[in-house]
């Protein structure tokens, strides 16, 4: 959903072809996009361009009751 619909994906690339992935440039480039820097941290772990070990801080964890 977020690959398709969330990020624009021009924007995207361009974003990667920069090569910063670190906490400051996720949530800066998460407020331009108008989305939450979990959703940009899931795409960019799925698409392998950082470890699931890494900014997962910036998740948002849910408890079910």
């Amino acid at each position: 959903f977020a690959k398709n619909y969330l990020i624009k994906e021009d924007e995207y690339d361009n974003f990667i072809k920069e090569g910063d992935f670190s906490e400051y440039r996720i949530k800066e480039f998460s407020k331009m996009q108008k989305i939450e820097p979990f959703i940009l941290v899931g795409r960019l772990q799925k698409d392998k361009f950082i470890k699931y070990s890494e900014l997962n801080n910036l998740k948002v964890r849910y408890k079910w009751k």
